[in-house]
């Protein structure tokens, strides 16, 4: 029966007698290791004892736990532990795990082992790391072992539910993609046809992917992004000079300047009539005057009037400090724009990516990435997957690869999920396009409807619990030395050229009007 019906989908519950073995009652029969199955036989006080079965394995022997007690004035005794906290062990069973054959470099070995942390002689000459799983092989007798984030994940597990794996590679080295013909390929297609039990790969979830597998719990949660050869060309424009205070600041400023002239030239008009001082004890404050004086101030520049008055003293005062506040503030932060420039990015988003239409975008071939834009409900993910339709047979191989081609082509784009640089160096400087990116989650897998699929999941999630998983992430994921976005250099004459073009217009205009008013005194 075991083999027509699937016994983990509901509970089970078998009445036996009591002189009844277990043992050989279900010699023949298979209870799934996930399969909820208890059987209740009568004891004496009217006691009923419920008992758990299940097996490991088919070839294992059946296991049991006495779950509880049902009595009819007390009903039923439960357990304190959960089901997987009771079935924990696994009894040291075998399970074939898929892998695919994504090596590291030599320096990365000590991934591999948590007890030392030098290269291993064993381990054969290997070829650069873009994975968060690695495999090496033993020269020896040829044994894959694995490492990286996710391999040591695996075999934290190992020593929690106990079992071992024993690991095989795809024959085409891909983690999967499906194919004309509705097969799937790589690691994927072993799990579809049941080849292996699982896989410790850093498998992308995908909705085609989740069809023929059962992922076991997200591990990793990230972005693909764009990058690009990070531009040579800053921008510096006549905004640079306004940027520094936003334009609510700016009308502020300008209000308070308007203010400043006609209190100036009403203190004038009031105290020239009421209190009588003479023209020699009290400068002219007409609106003209004001105006020159009042952007002096703001200038931070002296002044050859020395109010007596108190209220012009006062006025003074004010914006004098006024403008110590302002060109202080404004100083600084022209200063760290200039000399602090951030790259011009040629487009922003998928959309202007295609309508940019000069950059060529690449992906590591076969890669979930691909999936993700053909099966996307965004139409400029759809439109870019048809784009690359042509260069399908040239994509790079690897993700070392795809980054070299970046730093070799300033016209050539390549998505990759950030994890990428943790575990590759490239040889020049890239720029991030922070909003053309598509959002990634990575998880080990099973097969469709495993028995082992729900102790996995909670043996990950205790790993998560424990604080195991943020030493390995800090074990394995090594940041390169990388460069921040923002360069500081030194200012050259492009940065203050619209600053230089407002003095030389001053000049001209000053001249101008020279000569206009020297034509007018002379006439």
């Amino acid at each position: 029966v075991s083999g027509l019906v699937h016994l983990s989908h509901v509970v089970w519950l078998l009445f036996l007698d009591t002189n009844t073995s277990l043992e050989q009652y279900f010699t023949d029969i298979n209870i799934p290791f996930d399969c909820h199955f208890l059987v209740a036989q009568p004891q004496g006080d009217h006691v009923v004892v419920l008992t758990e079965v299940y097996r490991v394995s088919p070839t294992l022997p059946l296991q049991t736990y006495r779950l509880g007690n049902w009595t009819a004035g007390g009903g039923l005794t439960r357990p304190s532990q959960g089901l997987y906290r009771r079935r924990n062990n696994l009894q040291g069973i075998v399970l074939r795990v898929a892998v695919n054959n994504v090596k590291c470099p030599r320096l990365c070995i000590f991934y591999l082992s948590f007890s030392t942390s030098r290269c291993d002689d064993e381990v054969t000459e290997i070829t650069p790391n873009d994975s968060l799983t690695i495999v090496t092989a033993a020269a020896r007798n040829n044994t894959l072992k694995v490492g990286g984030l996710f391999g040591e994940m695996w075999r934290v597990a190992e020593l929690y539910a106990n079992f071992t794996s024993h690991y095989s590679m795809p024959r085409l080295n891909l983690h999967g993609e499906l194919v004309e013909d509705g097969k799937w390929t790589g690691v994927v297609g072993m799990l579809a046809d049941r080849h292996v039990d699982a896989s410790c790969c850093d498998l992308t979830m995908t909705t085609s992917r989740v069809d023929v597998v059962d992922f076991i719990e997200p591990v990793w949660a990230d972005r693909t992004y764009v990058f690009i050869k990070k531009p040579t060309i800053v921008a510096v424009g006549w905004t640079t000079f306004l940027s520094p205070y936003s334009w609510q600041l700016w009308m502020a400023l300008t209000a308070t300047m308007i203010t400043l002239v006609f209190t100036l030239s009403a203190v004038y008009c009031i105290t020239r009539r009421y209190v009588g001082h003479t023209a020699d004890e009290f400068p002219r404050y007409g609106i003209f005057h004001a105006v020159f004086y009042v952007i002096g101030c703001l200038c931070c520049q002296g002044s050859d009037v020395v109010p007596r008055n108190g209220s012009f003293r006062t006025l003074h005062l004010t914006a004098y400090l006024t403008s110590v506040v302002l060109v202080t503030s404004y100083s600084a932060a022209l200063v760290s724009s200039i000399a602090s420039r951030h790259a011009t990015l040629p487009f922003t988003t998928f959309q202007e990516f295609l309508n940019d239409g000069t950059y060529r975008l690449g992906v590591v071939a076969n890669s979930s990435i691909i999936s993700n834009m053909r099966e996307s409900t965004e139409n400029s993910l759809r439109k870019l997957h048809q784009s690359m339709l042509p260069d399908m047979r040239s994509l790079p191989k690897r993700n070392n690869e795809g980054l070299r081609r970046v730093c070799e082509d300033e016209r050539y784009a390549y998505m990759s999920p950030l994890y990428v640089l943790l575990t590759n160096a490239a040889t020049c400087r890239l720029q991030m396009v922070p909003r053309a990116y598509i959002h990634s989650t990575k998880a080990m897998a099973t097969v469709k409807g495993s028995p082992y699929r729900p102790i996995l999941r909670q043996t990950f999630r205790s790993v998560r619990q424990s604080g195991i998983f943020r030493r390995i992430c800090s074990d394995t994921l090594i940041n390169p030395s990388q460069e921040d976005e923002t360069t500081f250099q030194s200012v050259d004459q492009e940065a203050v050229s619209p600053l230089l073009a407002v003095l030389l217009i001053g000049i001209v205009f000053s001249l101008i009007v020279l000569l206009m008013e020297r034509k007018a005194a002379l006439c």
